[in-house]
């Protein structure tokens, strides 16, 4: 004879009111809370999982399920901490997880009754096992990188209830092999990188609307072979859809052209600096600034858009980056940019560094976003750093330089046209008025 059900909330909790993030008008669905979703046991004894994303919708703390799991990201931690007291002010046992609180758990237990460390598939079972004994506490860890044949297909049935902007996510790898010192996936993940079996893709991709798909690996064309495996996957299906790679997909024409007959719209490719000193101190020395307008014209002349990823304050970097950068966007003719200041988070070579240096100016999570001077950089003031950032957003988004950018362009035009134009909206929502202070 089965059990009594049980109900699990899972939360997202919501950007700081007015940032940058949360006036962004395009949501979309963040994969791991609808995988820790697919995780819970189903069927008779099993549990009712309901999913609050406060990107979409508000959540309402005025119930009382068995248990309520939230994860955070560094800048959400403040939300979620305050999520997680409110929970257990009613009683109601509260388990964290996600990429800051496996950095800092000591801090997380200050506000749950438990912790999860890394992935939650190796631990979860346990994690549940004790909560059915009355004995969930404490830091979970699974000492060893899952295993991703473990992982189910996500709740797809949870996101399509949910008005994001994109609602089908893939992900088919984890981790990165590299080891980049300001990044949170190998912090994460470990310098590894594992691939999810084609047959639990094919069954995800069957749950999926037909319409687009956003691949969330770090690099989609980190194994050769499991590349070319996904790309025929994705083109079976006829899904159009947009990714993440590495600069090598350009040095490698039957990748680039089997992921152009995949479907793909357009790539996420991390730059970073357009300084090729700067990139070796922080480890990514395998970009070479000389080849980044080639790397871009071969993707552009396969069809693909280019959005670029870009970092200001690297050490040593002086105020002149702003203008380079803005030189160099219009030079490529990027299709759309995602640009940030370094921000040490927590878990990083980089934090580690930092904090070593005393150069961390504050510990105020909600500020840890890419969008503020969390640091004292080398090269230029906080204030400067602060005040080229925003000038460099603003002007690579001010309409007409987008429409010149793009000019032209048989990319997918109107989706990068109204990409720029919402992002520029959205920076000047966010610092007009008192956001301009590190």
């Amino acid at each position: 004879m089965s059990g009594p059900r049980r109900t699990v909330r899972l939360v997202n909790p919501r950007w700081p009111e007015g940032s940058l993030q949360d006036r962004l008008r395009l949501k979309f669905p963040v994969l791991g809370i609808y995988t820790l979703a697919s995780l819970f046991p189903a069927g008779d004894g099993g549990w009712d999982v309901a999913v609050t994303d406060e990107a979409v919708e508000p959540l309402v703390i005025d119930d009382t399920p068995d248990l309520v799991c939230i994860t955070t990201l560094t800048p959400l931690a403040p939300r979620a901490y305050a999520i997680a007291d409110a929970y257990r002010q009613l009683g109601v046992p509260v388990l964290l997880g996600g990429i800051h609180v496996s950095a800092l758990p000591e801090e997380g237990l200050e506000h749950a009754d438990a912790v999860v460390v890394g992935e939650a598939e190796g631990v979860l079972p346990r994690v549940l096992a004790d909560f059915e004994r009355g004995e969930m506490r404490g830091v979970y860890r699974h000492h060893e990188l899952v295993d991703l044949r473990i992982v189910p297909p996500l709740r797809q049935d949870l996101v399509e209830a949910k008005p994001y902007f994109m609602k089908n996510l893939l992900q088919t790898t984890r981790g990165c092999p590299h080891d980049c010192e300001f990044c949170t996936v190998t912090a994460y993940y470990g310098n590894t990188f594992r691939r999810r079996p084609l047959e639990i893709l094919r069954q995800e991709l069957e749950a999926f609307s037909r319409s687009y798909l956003f691949v969330v690996d770090d690099n989609i064309i980190g194994h050769r072979a499991h590349a070319f495996g996904v790309f025929a996957l994705l083109r079976e299906f006829g899904i159009r859809w947009w990714g993440q790679a590495s600069l090598f997909i350009a040095d490698r024409p039957d990748l680039l052209e089997a992921c152009a007959d995949s479907g793909c719209l357009g790539l996420f490719l991390g730059f970073e600096s357009l300084d090729q000193q700067l990139l070796n101190d922080s480890s990514k020395r395998f970009n070479r600034v000389e080849h980044y307008l080639e790397v871009v014209r071969k993707i552009h002349d396969a069809g693909l858009g280019v959005q670029g990823s870009f970092i200001f304050g690297l050490d040593g970097e002086g105020e002149g980056c702003f203008d380079r950068f803005l030189e160099f966007a219009m030079q490529a003719r990027l299709d759309a940019v995602l640009c940030g200041i370094l921000t040490p988070f927590p878990g990083t070579r980089l934090a580690a560094r930092m904090e070593a240096q005393g150069r961390v100016l504050h510990h105020h999570w909600e500020k840890f976003d890419t969008q503020h001077v969390v640091i004292k950089p080398e090269g230029m003031t906080p204030e400067a750093l602060q005040e080229g950032y925003i000038r460099t957003m603003l002007e690579v988004h001010d309409e007409a330089q987008v429409r010149q950018r793009l000019a032209g362009s048989k990319r997918n035009f109107t989706y990068y046209l109204s990409q720029n134009i919402s992002f520029g909206r959205a920076i000047r929502e966010a610092f007009s008025g008192g956001g301009r202070e590190p």
